[in-house]
């Protein structure tokens, strides 16, 4: 597990890097749209939060399911990204709160794990979408570029 998160922490940090070569106009949105980033890796938290800045989007990193609750009772986000394992609440318990407060917002459940936990919560898949790690930027870019907020 450890192992995986380096190697993920390692090609976040590379991809980033290629992006800030290529110009920062590249790809940008019109509007920017506000996205929460919730992890406990802080370094997966920040390059994420360098990709998504780079092609346009404004984000926020909170780093446990209580900080989130907090900062969704407090700003407006078009979408929230959230680890599944967490210390404290995780994320399938901040899930169910979050969808309370704001249940049109899109979430979108970062996991190492097989889908069939959320399943096992008794949620569904219309009520979040769900990418497995290591993350794929493009399919992540895409599941938010298709975000109608």
């Amino acid at each position: 597990m450890l192992h995986q998160k380096k190697v993920q922490e390692r090609l976040l940090s590379r991809i980033c890097r290629l992006l800030n070569r290529k110009g920062k106009d590249m790809n940008t949105l019109k509007t920017k749209l506000k996205i929460l980033i919730v992890d406990d890796n802080k370094k997966l938290c920040k390059n994420l939060s360098d990709i998504l800045e780079f092609k346009g989007y404004e984000t926020v990193a909170v780093y446990d399911g209580y900080q989130a609750i907090e900062a969704v009772k407090n700003n407006k986000f078009n979408a929230i990204l959230m680890d599944v394992k967490m210390p404290g609440i995780n994320g399938i318990d901040t899930l169910k709160v979050l969808k309370q407060i704001v249940p049109h917002t899109l979430v979108i459940m970062i996991t190492a794990f097989a889908d069939d936990i959320f399943y096992k919560e008794g949620l569904n898949n219309g009520e979040f979408e769900i990418i497995q790690k290591p993350i794929d930027i493009n399919k992540l870019l895409g599941m938010l570029k298709n975000t109608h907020c």
